[in-house]
């Protein structure tokens, strides 16, 4: 696998704050206020040629299937979801993120993909009052390949989708 130049990296690691800012503002607001919207936010189901199946979704230690029932999980038992975001770290895991066959082309210095960590403050159930728990989420983003231009449909209009999924309660 080649490295991308130097010049590239250091716009990758830009572009990845950015996005990992950006991306869980986005993310933390549908699931407080669009929850119709929640799938979007993930990489469509399938099995990778290694056998593993992505999105990989744990939810405080329990794995859930795919998008569709992460939203699913989210109507049944979590009605409602306030997220205070304090901290959000990012750094890039694969400088060169590999293409799938037909996919979208991406310019070199988005073609990677990322780690973000979000922590914070969570209140589940009651809308106004009710106790903030502590939560702390990994993210792996990979670039939308899916055709992220204009004319595609909402759900695949995200620049980033999630590919792997891991939030814990913080006891």
């Amino acid at each position: 696998m080649e490295r991308p130049n130097n010049d590239i990296l250091d716009k990758q690691f830009s572009i990845a704050a950015d996005a990992a800012v950006a991306f869980t503002e986005s993310y933390y607001t549908a699931l407080h206020r669009h929850r119709d919207s929640v799938q979007s936010f993930y990489v469509p189901r399938e099995t990778l040629p290694d056998g593993k199946s992505v999105p990989t979704i744990m939810w405080n230690g329990n794995a859930v299937e795919d998008a569709d029932a992460f939203a699913g999980m989210l109507s049944s038992t979590i009605p409602y979801a306030y997220f205070d975001i304090q901290n959000v770290d990012c750094h890039v895991l694969h400088p060169n993120y590999p293409k799938p066959p037909g996919a979208t082309p991406i310019e070199p210095e988005k073609n990677f993909s990322m780690m973000v960590r979000a922590s914070g403050q969570v209140r589940v159930k009651e809308p106004r009052e009710g106790p903030l728990r502590q939560f702390g989420e990994t993210l792996v983003l990979v670039p939308n390949t899916l055709g992220a231009a204009g004319g595609a449909p909402k759900a695949k209009r995200q620049s980033w989708l999630i590919q792997t999924q891991l939030f814990r309660y913080v006891v």
